[in-house]
């Protein structure tokens, strides 16, 4: 989908050069148009080409710009998932009913960072749970 991304923002950026590159004559073209009908005689094949193919690329440009929106809607959806799954992945907890001996090590992973944080409980505990204290995060055992 990346590359896709990339060589659609590549065309985009060609067609949007090659647009305002024939904006200004494609004015001129439009106007020898409507001369040529307001004057009752047939407008110049060569004038009624150029217009189209202007259309062409007009269309063409309007075609990528509704994609790369479309590819930015759906890129702003992945990463807002991403972030869901990151919050719900740092709030996981270790729920043990029975007591550690302080051979068990308990390990976090913070995939956004791939910070490591470890506890060796020992004696009863519950719960143990990483939990986001404003910018850091503090692994709490109850």
């Amino acid at each position: 989908m990346l590359k896709d991304t990339q060589k659609r923002k590549k065309d985009l950026d060609n067609c949007q050069a090659e647009y305002n590159s024939a904006a200004g004559s494609a004015k001129q073209f439009k106007q020898n148009i409507i001369r040529a009908k307001k004057e009752g005689r047939d407008p110049s094949p060569a004038d009624i080409i150029r217009l189209k193919k202007f259309q062409g690329v007009a269309q063409k440009l309007t075609t990528l710009t509704q994609e790369m929106q479309s590819d930015e809607k759906i890129t702003q959806k992945v990463k807002s998932d991403l972030q869901e799954l990151y919050d719900i992945e740092l709030h996981s907890k270790v729920v043990n009913h029975g007591t550690y001996n302080s051979n068990t090590t308990v390990i976090f992973v913070d995939v956004e960072t791939k910070e490591v944080y470890k506890i060796l409980p020992h004696g009863k505990v519950e719960t143990i749970c990483l939990e986001k204290d404003g910018d850091k995060k503090k692994i709490v055992s109850r």
